[in-house]
């Protein structure tokens, strides 16, 4: 998987989200809802883009080893072929306080059956190939970025804290309450997922790049 930076490669593991990539009417749509966001917060410390740090809905995060990131892209890509197309329905726009104290929003996504077999599908196959330990080193940071506390302990407990009975599917919007009704008004009912990817994790669990997409076509975008 070429796609890793160069030093990233030489430190054996790399920092992995594996996601749903929503399609490009809710994408945009929370791309939108976050510039709201930074605009009323003036937080713009998650900067949603349609390249990089990519609205998604997580499935697993772990630290895998660079020499089993390519058996790792062809088993997501068999798992890709079973689950989608998926449908997703939405709960809503919800906004959370952290440990830290900080307020974050986000779509919130109910946990069907599908979804649900899905993920633990995900989880078990990074659970196969995730070390132990999450380095800063690990993570996707630009020139002078310095790496959150909470990126590593949301990547590092996110097996015990954030999956199987404890999974809450969502899409981060960003940091700041939505207060504004308009801003939530397009959100749909349901969309549709026709796209999994493997990313490198920046800071805030953002998706900074994407490392392979594995996709399966569909006749329908609700």
């Amino acid at each position: 998987m070429s796609d890793l930076p160069e030093n990233k490669r030489e430190i054996g593991a790399t920092a992995v989200d594996i996601v749903l990539i929503p399609p490009a009417l809710v994408t945009d749509l929370a791309i939108k809802i976050n510039e709201a966001l930074i605009s009323a917060s003036g937080d713009n410390s998650i900067i949603l883009g349609r390249e990089t740090r990519i609205p998604h809905i997580s499935l697993s995060m772990g630290c895998v080893p660079f020499s089993d990131m390519d058996k790792l892209a062809l088993l997501t890509e068999k798992i890709a072929q079973k689950y989608l197309p998926i449908d997703l329905l939405v709960k809503g726009v919800a906004t959370v306080t952290t440990s830290s104290g900080e307020r974050v929003s986000g779509i919130d996504i109910i946990k069907t059956p599908a979804l649900q077999a899905l993920h633990e599908e995900i989880m078990n196959l990074v659970n196969d190939y995730a070390v132990s330990e999450v380095l800063p080193e690990m993570v996707y940071l630009d020139s002078g970025e310095e790496i959150l506390d909470f990126t590593l302990n949301y990547i590092g407990n996110f097996a015990s804290r954030s999956s199987y009975d404890y999974y809450s599917p969502h899409i981060t919007l960003g940091y700041g309450e939505v207060k504004k009704p308009e801003e939530c008004v397009k959100v749909p009912d349901s969309f549709r997922c026709s796209d999994i990817a493997i990313c490198h994790l920046g800071n805030h669990c953002t998706c900074k790049k994407v490392l392979s997409l594995h996709s399966v076509s569909s006749e329908e975008d609700l």
